[in-house]
């Protein structure tokens, strides 16, 4: 299949040969900043020759710009920002006839990368000949170095030992975890890849980074615990990073990449420019309580029809021990800021907490009826069901997941209540109980997710559609 795409890099000589493996659609991986980032920070370098390969394009074998095997390259990094990426991208690298157990596998060498290698490596010990932790910044020009002199497998290996944020089974099953401390130094790609055919999920768009991080200490989320301390970028740079990117990637919108956009006067002023400058924009999920009517004003004038927000519980009690409190005037405030600017709002709700009762599930029914009375329609909200999943690094991960006959009886329960009141879409709990299961099994995780990458049974084969889709499923 041939795609047509902007800012595309091709190479005909190079010394290293480097295929970034996303185990997700071409689609999906039009809107991954961490693909651009290794994309075009790799291939700034004469000697490097950077390829990507997706589940869904040259049969996910096969590299984007020049249609190389998998097996033919130096080196293979797998982006993973999840459990579910570990077996879809084996299955990738079994069609190109590339043996997933390391210890059966001299070439390519095979390095994987994301927020889930990150927090639990051990999952990938039979199959990563090395994990590199943290974000990318932090180690790319060591990594770099060591490809470069690198002449064989055990060398490699042996040398890149000597970097901090590497975790290499059998040699060095410890390192910190790599973070940037100040982004106005980092690398950061004004030219992106942008397609010409097919439509991103958050549009043909110029993607942002205002920053990295959360400060709010939300006990069940990994991305913030891999990220750490909240850091942003500088005002100035990212107005300078705005005009140069919407130029050279011929587009008029930008797409904001970050955890908690409103946390600093930084968001509210970017948008008041696309305003000033007549782009258009896309801000991910908000804090409701980092919202106010003039912001909701903001994000209607950027051309966003949906308002993203996720109050994960009502509960009090359920509040404190997730340590995210949103209290249930702050939502309706921000549903009565939608009704007014004529726009969507999208709520997302977690079941399955530890100590939840159907009181506590009730009760977010009862907040998406409040809700839907505001708004005016049951067509203006929108509601994900997620289920609460133990993630390592995080303060309730050693907190027992519920089984999956349970889990499907809570999900049944907020579906029969919840879709009189809006659109309803639902997280397969199956899912989120292969994640819980990769996780806890640790080391002995390899048959388990080899096995997800090969079976079809019971269901496997809608599960890795549903894998290499994202996710959700909408119920109505």
């Amino acid at each position: 299949m041939r795609i047509r795409e902007l800012n595309v890099v091709r190479k005909k000589k190079y010394n290293v040969s480097i295929a970034l493996l996303f185990p997700s659609t071409y689609q999906a991986s039009l809107s991954s900043l961490a693909l651009q980032i290794l994309y075009f920070y790799l291939n700034q370098h004469e000697e490097l020759f950077a390829e990507r390969i997706v589940s869904d394009i040259n049969d996910g074998t096969r590299s984007i710009e020049t249609g190389k095997s998998l097996a033919k390259f130096d080196y293979v990094l797998v982006l993973s920002s999840y459990e579910l990426d570990y077996p879809v991208a084996i299955n990738m690298m079994q069609k190109a006839g590339i043996s997933p157990m390391r210890e059966n596998r001299d070439k390519p060498i095979v390095i994987w990368g994301g927020s889930s290698p990150t927090a639990n490596p051990w999952t990938l010990h039979r199959f990563a000949d090395a994990v590199l932790r943290g974000e990318a910044e932090a180690f790319l020009d060591s990594l770099i170095e060591h490809m470069l002199s690198a002449t064989e497998k055990k060398q490699f290996l042996n040398s890149l030992s000597s970097v901090d944020e590497a975790w290499i089974p059998g040699i060095k099953e410890e390192g910190i975890i790599g973070r940037v401390s100040n982004l106005d130094d980092a690398f950061f790609p004004l030219r992106q890849i942008q397609s010409l055919d097919i439509e991103p999920f958050l549009g043909r768009a110029f993607i942002l980074e205002p920053s990295r991080g959360c400060a709010r200490g939300c006990r069940f989320c990994m991305e913030s615990a891999v990220l750490g301390a909240r850091r942003e970028r500088s005002l100035g740079k990212l107005i300078s990073y705005i005009d140069e990117g919407v130029e050279v990637n011929n587009v008029s919108k930008v797409a904001f990449y970050t955890l908690s956009f409103f946390d600093s006067p930084t968001g509210e002023r970017l948008l008041e420019y696309l305003v000033e400058k007549n782009l258009e924009g896309s801000v991910p999920s908000v804090r409701a309580d980092s919202l106010d009517e003039h912001k909701v004003e903001l994000i209607k004038r950027i051309g966003q029809r949906v308002i993203t927000i996720a109050p994960e519980t009502p509960s009090d009690k359920l509040q404190v021990l997730i340590n995210k409190m949103i209290s249930w005037d702050t939502v309706m405030d921000v549903a009565r800021w939608c009704r007014k600017n004529n726009l969507f709002i999208k709520l997302y709700y977690m079941y399955g907490l530890p100590n939840e009762n159907e009181k506590d599930l009730e009760l977010i029914v009862s907040q998406v009826r409040a809700v839907r009375d505001i708004m005016g329609s049951r067509e203006s909200v929108r509601v994900s069901i997620v289920p609460f999943t133990p993630k390592p690094m995080t303060l309730l991960w050693r907190e027992k997941m519920l089984s999956l006959k349970e889990l499907r009886k809570r999900e049944r329960f907020l579906k029969e209540r919840l879709r009189v009141y809006a659109r309803i879409e639902s997280y397969p709990p199956k899912l989120s109980r292969m994640q819980y299961e990769i996780n806890m099994l640790g080391k002995e995780a390899w048959k388990y997710i080899l096995g997800l990458a090969n079976i079809s049974i019971d269901g496997m084969s809608e599960a890795r559609e549903v894998i290499s889709k994202g996710g959700l499923e909408e119920i109505g």
